[in-house]
C-alpha cells in the first residue's frame, strides 16, 4: 500500500508534447513555487526541457505531492541499442540523485 511508503519514485521521459507532460504534472500535483519555496533547485529549470529528457520525482503519498524534481537530458540516438540506453539512464540517475539536498531528509 502507497501509504506505507515514505515516498514514491517515479519517472517520466519527455517526448517533446507539451499536453502530455502537462498531464503528468496534473496528476503529480507539480507546483513550481511549492518547490522552490523547499527543495527545487533553481539551475535546474523544467522549462527548457528537450525531447528525450528523463525527469525524477519524488512523491509524498500521505498528501499525494510532488517534493523534489530533478530532470537531465538523454540525449537519445535512434541508433542506441538497448545496453547503450541502459547505460544512459544509469549515468544520468546518478547524476540526478546528486542534486537532492543532502540536508532535506525525506518526508515522514
Amino acid at each position: 500500500m502507497p501509504e506505507q511508503v515514505d515516498v514514491i519514485v517515479t519517472y517520466y521521459l519527455f517526448n517533446g508534447k507539451p499536453r502530455e507532460y502537462a498531464n503528468y504534472n496534473e496528476v503529480l500535483r507539480f507546483c513550481v513555487y511549492c518547490l522552490r519555496a523547499s527543495t527545487w533547485q533553481t539551475n535546474n529549470q523544467y522549462e527548457n526541457l528537450i525531447k528525450g529528457s528523463l525527469i525524477l520525482d519524488l512523491v509524498e503519498p500521505k498528501n499525494k505531492r510532488l517534493v523534489w524534481r530533478s530532470a537531465y537530458p538523454l540525449n537519445i540516438d535512434v541508433k542506441d541499442n538497448s545496453a547503450e540506453l541502459n547505460e544512459k539512464i544509469q549515468q544520468a540517475v546518478s547524476v540526478m540523485w546528486t542534486m537532492y539536498p543532502q540536508s532535506k531528509s525525506l518526508p515522514n
